[in-house]
């Protein structure tokens, strides 16, 4: 690994380069000690960096906004912007006047700063957002298999074969249960649940005051607990609303914030017009499924007799793992879910234009031509349009399904190599 590198690749490095080539401003946004930091600082040694963690910055940003903007270097990376969301439109003036500029301002944000009512639109035509999730396991691993882009260019080799897994690798089991956080993962942490609870304490105390005028920190943890139960499931806010004594209005609220913090993910349900008999509720996922097996105090060695939770985990770990690569590559996907009224459902559903992926994810270790119903019904009212169904299962081949499109895919192949 090259000096000029973090101490750990990451996937959307490459997406930075070329922006601050061609872009005003770079907004790098996701969830707090997911790395941001860490990439900034490697990215580009040589700019100022200022971090609104520190009072004494934070201070002068909120009293003299402008002044703060106009003082700094030409190049200037400036950590957690939603502390101070006013320099946004300071930004916008001072990037207006050397609209040829490029790269000038990097901002790194733990909150969706353009979800917020003061940001909105200021810096539309000026700035390209890239999301920085936990680790995914191709990080993790150092491999640069690049899963999600192979897939969509066609560059993936899924030619039915064994596959066999790495040994000496993690369990899927650990994986799941330990998360994307690098600190745990990467800093020798030996009590990882314990560091996922008090990570997450610490944000709704410091963070939620940032982007909203909620003071209720207990009520917002409390929803955040709720939905680790429901992970992977569409949202019923009646359910929540009855198991935490609030009103379904607050509810709502509260997972707004939680969404704007990068807590949890919001997944749309897929439709067309004409297909009338569609369930058009999201799903939500608990950003990292290691943050949710902590609050659910689930462990490797609960796969076997715990299987529902560990079920909805699963789906939760493969979703991020793919959605966290998005930006990695010059693609502008879409990522859906699938229910019908039949509840006939699949997991993932992935557009790029006229072309749509479906993606299930199974915990066993084979896959039967039950398994398919969902896939074979999604693609056909897909048409033309459908290039590939997946089912990831624990095997260890590719095997081709009796329906051409349909294809069993060993999970390792997130992140393993196979040549």
């Amino acid at each position: 690994m090259s000096s000029d590198q973090p101490y750990f690749y990451r996937g959307s490095r490459a997406a930075i380069d070329i922006a601050v080539e061609d872009t005003r401003v770079i907004c790098l946004k996701g969830p707090r000690q997911c790395g941001k930091t860490t990439l900034t600082k490697a990215l580009s040694p040589e700019r100022e960096f200022i971090t609104l963690d520190d009072p004494t910055q934070l201070a002068l940003a909120k009293k003299d906004p402008l002044g703060f903007i106009h003082q700094r270097e030409r190049f200037c990376t400036i950590d957690e912007i939603q502390r101070a969301p006013e320099l946004v439109r300071c930004i916008k003036l001072v990037v207006d006047e050397q609209p040829r500029t490029f790269g000038r301002y990097l901002i790194t944000g733990s909150a969706d700063i353009f979800k917020l009512k003061e940001v909105e639109d200021s810096l539309a035509g000026r700035v390209q957002t890239i999301d920085l999730a936990p680790f995914t396991e191709e990080e993790r691993e150092q491999s640069q298999v690049n899963f999600l882009e192979n897939l969509i260019t066609g560059k993936l080799d899924l030619s039915p074969r064994p596959v066999p897994k790495d040994e000496g690798s993690l369990s899927l089991p650990d994986r799941i249960v330990q998360g994307g956080y690098p600190e745990p993962i990467l800093g020798g942490v030996r009590r990882i649940q314990r560091w996922h609870r008090e990570y997450l304490k610490a944000i709704i105390s410091r963070d939620v005051k940032d982007i909203s005028d909620i003071r209720r920190e207990k009520e917002v943890f409390l929803i955040f607990k709720l939905l680790t139960t429901r992970t992977a499931e569409l949202v019923n806010f009646s359910s929540i609303s009855r198991d935490s004594g609030l009103h379904r209005e607050t509810v709502s609220s509260y997972l707004k914030i939680l969404d704007k913090l990068f807590l949890v993910r919001e997944l749309e349900a897929w439709h067309q017009n004409p297909a009338k008999r569609l369930i058009r509720s999201p799903k939500f996922h608990i950003v990292d499924s290691g943050l949710a097996a902590s609050f659910l105090n689930l462990k490797a060695s609960d796969w076997m007799t715990r299987r529902d939770q560990m079920g909805h985990l699963l789906e939760t770990f493969v979703v991020n793992q793919l959605i966290a690569q998005k930006d990695w590559f010059e693609n502008d996907l879409i990522f859906t879910h699938y229910r019908d009224k039949d509840k006939n459902e699949v997991d993932l559903i992935i557009e790029n234009y006229d072309q749509v992926w479906a993606i299930e994810v199974k915990a066993s270790m084979s896959v039967t031509h039950s398994d398919l119903k969902a896939l074979i019904k999604f693609a056909d009212l897909c048409g033309s349009r459908f290039v590939k169904g997946i089912i990831f299962y624990q095997g260890e081949s590719i095997i081709q399904m009796a329906d051409h499109r349909i294809l069993a895919v060993p999970f390792h192949l997130l992140w393993q190599k196979t040549s």
